[in-house]
């Protein structure tokens, strides 16, 4: 194809592939529109159908009073399942939700730690009270029943299972999640094991600022 003939198609399609790309930012601008405009729907929540029904489930606090869990309703809060003999994970989760909550100084003064344990047999509430006395009043272990401990492991999606060690002993499979919990106990967020430190400050930091605190 000669110079010319090269010269003659460029202008002859210039117009044309102005027009696509309008039309491609037109169809940008009407999505955003669409997405972002007054009354438009929310995004849906990806754990709405967690934590249903559990409001009259019992659980035994580490002061050994009983506690009904809609009653722990009221304040925005950081549920994780564990059990105070696990050997890294729950430790782990415990410093990282901590030093997380020290970070946001201020932004964070409302919110709670609350501790499932999975291993009610060993986690008494004197246990639990000894395990999480160096971390102040935000961090609270629950422990109870075990089919109203099941009630909230269905609920929350957690697994766990018991597993024979040496000696007749026995440790715990459990999922290593933290659920944000809003106030009004629904979750809207999750935090997994190992998350970078960062992201975990941000995901809190996040959560608490859209509820309101």
């Amino acid at each position: 194809m000669s110079t010319e003939a090269r010269r003659q198609l460029r202008w002859t399609d210039w117009p044309v592939l102005l027009l696509a790309g309008l039309a491609g930012l037109l169809a940008i601008l009407v999505v955003l529109y669409v997405t972002t405009k007054p009354g438009a729907p929310p995004q849906e929540n990806a754990y709405a159908a967690f934590a249903r029904d559990i409001d009259d489930v019992v659980l035994i606090g580490a002061d050994g009073a009983p506690v009904r869990w809609g009653d722990l309703n009221g304040k925005p809060r950081l549920v994780f399942f564990g059990f105070t003999r696990c050997p890294e994970i729950c430790p782990t989760t415990v410093a990282e939700l901590s030093a997380a909550i020290e970070a946001l100084g201020p932004d964070a003064a409302d919110v709670e730690v609350a501790f499932i344990s999975v291993d009610p047999a060993r986690d008494t509430p004197d246990v639990l009270s000894a395990y999480f006395s160096s971390f102040g009043p935000r961090f609270n272990g629950y422990t109870g029943e075990r089919a109203e401990i099941d009630r909230l492991v269905r609920a929350f999606r957690v697994f766990y299972e018991h597993v024979p060690t040496s000696g007749g002993d026995y440790t715990v499979n459990h999922t290593a999640i933290t659920y944000l919990v809003t106030a009004e106990g629904e979750v809207v967020d999750i935090i997994g094991y190992d998350n970078p430190q960062d992201r975990t400050i941000a995901q809190v930091r996040a959560f608490l600022s859209s509820r309101g605190v």
